[in-house]
């Protein structure tokens, strides 16, 4: 199924018409980003990790020795699957198919197999495959294939760029050329290509309003997460201080289920959103390495997280693709969100986005980094080249 198809809504809708009741599925998905959008669509969904493994705990080891802080060992967790599922269990519903990896495909089959039930998979096997492991999931898997939009018309820009590049074909960027005749820079499925110029004051330069409103900037590294978030923090919007102030754009990066705003809308790695007020020296605990802070997420204008505990050394720490959650306290993890990987944005939709290549010599990846990122976007999607 193609990105913006209506996968999950399809796929409840197969449910419905299976002899089997809702209540009687075991409804999952790899992210939290994923699972808030199943709930969205009716479902009662969890986590895979939440739903088929239980954590053990262990001391952390990095590089071989104990890691610790006052004497005091860091925990962390294995996750290891259940060996049955429960009782009431007569089917398994996986969206977002394609970020399960083999071994974890291999887990559920079997426990699907052991009990005798079906698995319905909902997936686009084109996106980016897990950050660990590799997916089986393709599209000679398929037993339905959705190719026409909804989250796009037919005749969207984007959509029209995304099914070139799904399709491997070269791209012709005088067919996208986008003229605006009212002055806006934006709308209706628009793509624009732009010149990145290699220089960061020169984009700051040229681009300053456009890099303001994008409600996204998608990057493949991060190395240059670091580089854009820095350049659109400090120099666009000259902001001095390594400490959250009113209106900063944060992303939460590890699940937590247990907070609820809006009736029924968790915590979940992957919600990007603001800052409501300037963080105080008197809300920061830097001995625990703590700090208070209250969160709107983006899609949310009637609620937001009150005083929410988050952790200071994880925001401080750079980007990059290992950074160890557990190495770190029981606070909250919350980045700046000027710029992320196209791999973290998998699941995520915007109005608009932006998208700043960086070239990877693996043909089949760059594709699928495209494809991706163009995929993430409904209204503008700027590419910078």
């Amino acid at each position: 199924m193609t990105a913006g198809s209506g996968k999950t809504t399809v796929g409840r809708a197969i449910l419905e018409s299976s002899d089997i009741p809702e209540n009687r599925t075991l409804c999952m998905a790899y992210t939290g980003q994923a699972v808030r959008r199943m709930r969205q669509a009716g479902l009662e969904a969890y986590t895979i990790h939440r739903s088929i493994m239980q954590p053990k705990k262990k001391s952390l080891f990095i590089d071989g020795k104990l890691q610790h802080r006052g004497g005091i060992p860091y925990t962390t967790y294995k996750w290891d699957f259940i060996k049955d599922l429960p009782d009431w269990v007569e089917a398994l519903f996986i969206d977002e198919y394609s970020f399960v990896n083999s071994m974890m495909e291999d887990k559920m089959k079997e426990l699907a197999y052991k009990k005798g039930i079906p698995m319905f998979c909902v997936g686009d096997p084109e996106q980016l495959s897990p950050v660990q492991g590799s997916s089986r999931f393709s599209i000679n898997d398929l037993h339905f294939f959705l190719d026409k939009p909804r989250r796009q018309a037919l005749e969207s820009k984007i959509y029209q760029l995304a099914m070139e590049i799904r399709e491997g074909k070269i791209i012709d960027i005088d067919d996208y050329s986008f003229k605006s005749t009212t002055g806006k820079v934006y709308g209706s499925g628009q793509v624009l290509f732009l010149n990145k110029f290699n220089d960061n004051e020169k984009m700051v330069r040229e681009y300053r309003t456009l890099l303001k409103h994008f409600e996204a900037m998608l990057v493949n590294t991060n190395a240059l997460r670091n580089d854009v978030t820095d350049m659109i923090r400090n120099k666009i919007l000259g902001i001095d201080t390594p400490y959250p102030v009113a209106g900063d754009k944060v992303i939460c990066r590890q699940n937590n289920m247990n907070l609820m705003i809006d009736n029924d809308y968790p915590l979940v790695n992957g919600t990007v959103g603001y800052c409501m007020r300037d963080i105080p020296l008197s809300d920061i605990d830097f001995k625990k390495q703590l700090y208070t802070m209250d969160f709107r997420p983006m899609d949310i204008t009637s609620d937001y997280f009150d005083s929410l505990i988050c952790d200071l050394e994880y925001l401080n720490t750079p980007f990059q693709s290992n950074k160890p959650k557990d190495k770190y306290n029981n606070g909250n993890k919350m980045e700046y969100s000027y710029a992320n990987t196209v791999h973290s944005s998998q699941g995520m939709q915007y109005a608009n986005a932006g998208y700043l290549e960086h070239w990877i010599p693996n043909p089949d990846l760059m594709r699928r980094l495209r494809y991706t990122a163009i995929t993430r976007a409904w209204d503008l999607f700027c590419w910078f080249i």
